[in-house]
């Protein structure tokens, strides 16, 4: 899970979103409004939809895991909506961090035994 995560508002305007997309190499980021997630919006929402701010173009609502999520359920969410990460919220609903498809990867590979990471 990534914890350090760059979000948006939905007041936010799709140009930004797009820069910030591009700036920290990173497919989609979640929405935010006073904390709390109300969407993600995706590099397919800003090239499929028409829109002006994020709130026009964001997929709401959010499917998001808590932090007590098992990695299983993780990657059942992943597959069953094909989607390639999850917002990670706490009790309150609010965002602490962002786990995504290559994160579920990575620890099915550590379970393997004997196995390594390629150099």
């Amino acid at each position: 899970m990534t914890t350090n995560v760059i979000s948006v508002s939905p007041e936010e305007s799709v140009d930004e979103a797009a820069r910030l997309l591009e700036f920290h190499d990173v497919s989609g980021l979640p929405v935010c409004e006073g904390g709390r997630v109300v969407g993600v919006v995706s590099e397919a929402d800003l090239i499929g939809k028409s829109g002006s701010t994020v709130g026009d173009v964001m997929t709401s609502p959010a499917v998001s895991v808590t932090e007590t999520t098992g990695l299983e359920r993780v990657a059942e969410q992943l597959t069953q909506q094909r989607i390639r990460r999850l917002p990670v919220v706490d009790a309150n609903d609010r965002l602490v961090g962002v786990v995504s498809r290559r994160d579920v990867l990575r620890w099915a590979a550590s379970r393997v035994p004997g196995a390594t990471r390629p150099t």
